[in-house]
C-alpha cells in the first residue's frame, strides 16, 4: 500500500499543505463540542418538560387536597358522617399522589443540577476551543497563503516559464516537421506529375 508522503521536495509547498492541514483542523477543533451541546440541550427539554408534569400534579394534588380538607372541615361541623367517610378514601389517594410527586420532584432536582453543570462545563469548553480553533485557523491561513505566495514566486513561477519555454520550443519543432512534410509531398506530387508527364 503507497501511503502519501509530504511534499519535502520544496519548504514553501511543504509550509503551504501544512497551513492547509492546520486551517483545515481549525474547523474541528472550534466545533468539537457542539454534538454534545445539542445532546445537552435534549436532555434538558426532556428534563423541563417532565419537570413541568411533576410540578402541575403536585400542586393539582395539593389544591385538591386542600379542597377536601375545608369539605371534610365544613362536613364535620354539619356532622355529615356518612358522607366523610366516602371522602377519606379519595383524600389518602390525593395524598398518596402528592407523596409520588413530592419525591419525583425531589429526584428530578439532583439531574437537573447535573445537567446545569453539564451545561456550564460544555460552554467553558466551547469558547475555550472556539478561541483555539480561531487561533489555528489564523496561524493556518497565514502559512497557507505565505506558503502557497512564496511557493509560487520563488519556485514555481519558474517552473512554469521553463515549462511553457519547452512547450514554444516543442511547437516550433512540430511546426518545422509539418512544413517539411508538406514540401515533401509538393515534391512527391510534383515529381509524380512530371513522371505522367513523360
Amino acid at each position: 500500500m503507497n501511503i502519501p508522503s509530504f511534499p519535502t521536495d520544496n519548504l514553501y509547498k511543504f509550509m503551504a499543505i501544512f497551513g492547509l492541514i492546520i486551517f483545515s483542523f481549525s474547523f474541528y477543533v472550534s466545533n468539537r463540542y457542539l454534538d454534545e451541546r445539542h445532546e445537552i440541550n435534549k436532555d434538558l427539554s426532556e428534563y423541563l418538560i417532565n419537570a413541568r408534569i411533576t410540578e402541575s400534579g403536585y400542586k393539582d394534588s395539593e389544591t385538591k387536597i386542600d379542597s377536601i380538607k375545608k369539605l371534610l372541615l365544613n362536613l364535620d361541623t354539619a356532622k355529615d358522617y356518612d358522607r366523610i367517610e366516602q371522602l377519606i378514601p379519595l383524600l389518602h389517594f390525593l395524598a398518596d399522589k402528592y407523596e409520588e410527586y413530592g419525591k419525583n420532584w425531589r429526584s428530578e432536582i439532583p439531574l437537573g443540577k447535573k445537567l446545569l453543570a453539564r451545561l456550564e462545563y460544555n460552554e467553558k469548553e466551547q469558547t475555550v476551543d472556539k478561541l483555539q480553533g480561531e487561533v489555528l485557523l489564523y496561524i493556518g491561513g497565514v502559512l497557507m497563503f505565505y506558503g502557497f505566495l512564496l511557493w509560487y514566486r520563488k519556485h514555481q513561477r519558474y517552473i512554469d516559464a521553463e515549462t511553457r519555454y519547452n512547450g514554444e520550443k516543442f511547437i516550433k519543432l512540430l511546426k518545422k516537421q509539418d512544413a517539411l512534410k508538406k514540401k515533401e509531398q509538393v515534391q512527391d506530387t510534383s515529381s509524380e506529375q512530371e513522371d505522367n508527364k513523360v
